[in-house]
């Protein structure tokens, strides 16, 4: 679990980055996951672009993949969600104490 100073700093992070995965009409697909987790892995730090109905799926939809994923939902605005999944055996992101 991230303190607020953390959650803080990986906001300001995620500031320049771009999407790296698109969410569209069809939601949640493995393909999907399977990039999503990949990505994760590799990145730890991640922007995707939800482009799926309603506020309130979108809402669900982010919950319901910080949850696949083992991740934490740093920012989520608009069409726009921030993850956050430390990789434990090669850490790329040295976050503040």
């Amino acid at each position: 679990m991230l303190n607020k100073l953390q959650t803080k700093f990986l906001r300001k992070s995620a500031h320049n980055l771009k999407p790296y995965v698109w969410i569209g009409q069809k939601g949640l697909t493995k393909l999907v996951t399977n990039e999503v987790n990949q990505a994760l892995s590799s990145h730890e730090l991640l922007k995707i672009s939800i482009r799926v109905g309603a506020q309130e799926e979108k809402k669900q939809l982010v919950n319901k993949l910080a949850q696949q994923m083992g991740a934490e939902v740093i920012d989520s605005i608009g069409n726009t969600a921030v993850f956050f999944r430390r990789n434990l055996k090669n850490p790329k992101i040295e976050l503040p104490k």
